[in-house]
Order: structure tokens, then sequence, then C-alpha cells
């Protein structure tokens, strides 16, 4: 698929994973400052070149409405994308599927993956999140 550029208002940093929440705090934090208007689900950037659950190079962000001094583009592009349904500790299942599909069209991967989740896991049942996950990609 083809994706635009995104405007969103982010943090960045290397964490634990059982330290998302306080990533998401920042990010709450970083969100009411900017007074920006959120316009979509939230955004994960893997930077790490290997996923390790006890330090990875952690990027989240909310897309927004209008660019300002508190936001950067996520760039478009093309794009290999899966749709996760479940639990996220289940999210590599896709990206090994992902992976493979990438592989066997002769794509390589060109800019760290991302997710956009669809759904807040403190409304739906783990068995009902829904994830999107994003390969950018080229020839």
């Amino acid at each position: 698929i083809e994706t635009m550029d995104t405007n969103i208002v982010s943090v960045r940093e290397n964490i634990a994973m059982r330290d998302f929440d306080k990533l998401y705090a920042k990010l709450m934090e970083k969100m009411a400052q900017s007074g920006a208007v959120c316009a979509g689900g939230l955004i994960a950037v893997y930077h790490s070149p290997e996923f390790d659950p006890e330090d990875t190079e952690l990027e989240i962000g909310y897309p927004v409405t209008a660019a300002s001094g508190h936001t950067r583009t996520l760039k478009g592009g093309s794009c290999a994308s899966a749709m996760h349904k479940g639990e996220y500790g289940r999210l590599h299942e896709t990206y090994t599927r992902l992976g493979a599909w990438v592989d066997s069209q002769g794509y390589t991967i060109s800019a760290p993956p991302y997710e956009i989740y669809l759904n807040d896991p403190r409304e739906v049942a783990p068995d009902q999140l829904l994830t999107e996950v994003y390969f950018p990609i080229n020839k």
C-alpha cells in the first residue's frame, strides 16, 4: 500500500517494554503542552534493528491535524501492511508472516516498522485488539 506523510506528536526513548506506561505518560504530557488535536490511533515506531523487550528504542505518538513546533513527519511511502487481531504478545506472529511475504516478493525493509493501535486494551478483550502493522519497503 501507499501511505501518506503524517504529522505526529511523539516521544522517543530506549525503554524496557514493561515501562511503556511511563513513556505513554510523557507522550500525554507533550500532547497537552502542544495543544494539538489528535487525529487517529496511537502509533509505535520500533527503531531498534532487533526487538529486545528489555531494551528497545521506541517512539510512540499520535497523528495530529496540523504541523507545529511539537510535531515531526512520519514519512509516507510504499509499505507492506497486515492487520493483527489479538493479544499484543502475539504480534511477533504477524511480523513473521509479513516479513516472509516481503522477502518472497523481492522487497527490502527500508525504514523502521511501525504499528497503529485501532482500539484500547482498557476497553476491549485481549482477543479483540486490532493493530495495523506496517513495514516500509522498496524493491
